[in-house]
């Protein structure tokens, strides 16, 4: 009894030690591989999924994220519309998750181990629908976690257990989508990575070589300090022309007959030569 008592003792302060545990860490965030382009204009989601039964741990317990968050938070990740028309449309057909219950052992052992009492089991079905120009086409997929539960499960517990399934679960089922659209939907699929194809680099002209033509006349050349001579010339001289002389008859009087005095108008002087103009010379300074 004391043995019985002693182990009773053990399982209880294991179980107070639990309840101390820091609670499970947040889903963390993968780097995804690259975009599944589809050739379509729009990509929608459309949750055809039953409502969770009362017997599901969703009821009595604050999991999150569920499984249909979980499938659209993957549609947005790995999706992308690269077309002009038509759409695709994502189904969830399924994403539930059950427990059940499982049988304990008898024996001596129980008093001393902790049985694996409850199990839960997720659940999801997807199915992809495209329509446009290329035609049609359809992938399915689908994937299927189980975790099981210590016997009284506290619920850290509970959430490190359901964050294990779930975590597993996307992880299946993103393997079969991407399968599955590469198997059934490669005439819509636009982008890498689809198997033996590679990208067409782009074909870029080479650049023509830039020709300089000579100008077609040559500049000036540029003045420099310089003595410009600058030299007067001097007018014409004028040429005057004489006045004639008139020259008067001389007459003879008769004897006795009255005089007369003629008088002569003297002529003018002559106009004096000019005189010549020196040159003058005139420096130019270069501006």
């Amino acid at each position: 009894m004391k043995k019985i008592a002693a182990a009773f003792g053990l399982l209880l302060s294991l179980a107070a030690c639990s309840g101390d545990l820091p609670p499970p860490a947040p889903m963390a965030t993968k780097t995804l591989p690259a975009k599944i382009g589809l050739d379509v204009q729009a990509i929608n989601l459309a949750d055809r999924s039953e409502i969770q039964p009362s017997t599901s741990p969703y009821n009595d317990n604050h999991f999150t994220p569920t499984i249909n968050d979980a499938i659209r938070q993957w549609a947005t990740d790995r999706l992308q519309a690269t077309g002009q028309t038509g759409q695709a449309i994502i189904l969830i057909k399924d994403a539930s998750l059950s427990a059940q219950a499982l049988p304990k052992k008898d024996g001596i052992d129980k008093l001393f181990t902790r049985q694996q009492t409850l199990k839960y089991t997720g659940h999801a079905q997807v199915s992809i629908e495209a329509n446009g120009h290329a035609g049609f086409a359809t992938a399915d997929a689908n994937a299927t976690r189980s975790v099981t539960l210590p016997e009284d499960p506290t619920d850290m517990e509970k959430q490190d257990a359901y964050y294990t399934l779930i975590s597993g679960l996307m992880k299946d089922l993103s393997a079969n989508l991407d399968a599955a659209i590469q198997n059934h939907m490669g005439s819509f699929i636009t982008t890498a990575p689809v198997l033996g194809m590679a990208a067409t680099p782009l074909e870029t002209p080479p650049l023509q070589p830039l020709t300089v033509q000579p100008m077609a006349t040559a500049l000036p050349p540029i003045i420099t300090n310089q003595t410009v001579t600058v030299t007067a010339v001097p007018p014409s001289p004028q040429v005057l022309s004489p006045t004639p002389m008139v020259v008067m008859p001389t007459v003879t009087a008769p004897p006795g007959a009255p005089t007369a005095t003629v008088s002569v108008p003297a002529l003018p002087p002559a106009p004096p030569t000019p005189a010549a103009v020196a040159p003058t010379v005139i420096p130019l300074s270069a501006k």
